[in-house]
């Protein structure tokens, strides 16, 4: 258990630093890339130049999440045992795709393509609280099976 939570916090760290460092730095990626056009940050215009920092600002948080989601999922699929628990994480992101189609056209014609980051980010989050509460399910079943009698 030791290990799985070190490596959790490992990547949660990595991906708050990338989040925290990438959402205030995008603009200035943009420009240096590709230009004044499309490393502005004003939504004033047509073109969607602003929206396009924007979006790679979103897309940071977004990583993070997806990241999180890897480790924890991972770990998931690494110790599932029975058809039972498999099938619970089937039902998870089935919920969890619900949730995303209802969600994404909603973000969506609110803020374009940061509200399709936006929804993906939430369900990232959605699907890693699931496998959070299995992994802690899991190990506290270890823990009570270990237990003296």
């Amino acid at each position: 258990m030791t290990l799985y939570v070190t490596l959790v916090k490992l990547v949660l760290y990595i991906g708050l630093v990338f989040a925290c460092v990438g959402t205030n730095y995008t603009s200035i990626l943009l420009r240096l890339l590709l230009g004044a056009k499309w490393g502005r940050n004003d939504n004033n215009d047509n073109n969607s130049s602003g929206e396009a920092a924007d979006a790679l600002s979103a897309f940071c948080v977004y990583t993070a999440l997806m990241a999180l989601n890897g480790m924890t999922e991972a770990f998931v699929y690494g110790v599932a045992e029975s058809q039972k628990e498999i099938t619970r994480l089937g039902v998870a992101h089935g919920a969890v795709g619900v949730v995303f189609a209802v969600l994404a056209p909603i973000l969506v014609s609110t803020w374009g393509t940061v509200g399709l980051v936006y929804a993906n980010a939430l369900c990232m989050a959605l699907r890693s609280m699931y496998s959070v509460s299995f992994s802690s399910s899991f190990f506290s079943s270890k823990e009570n099976n270990n237990a003296p009698s």
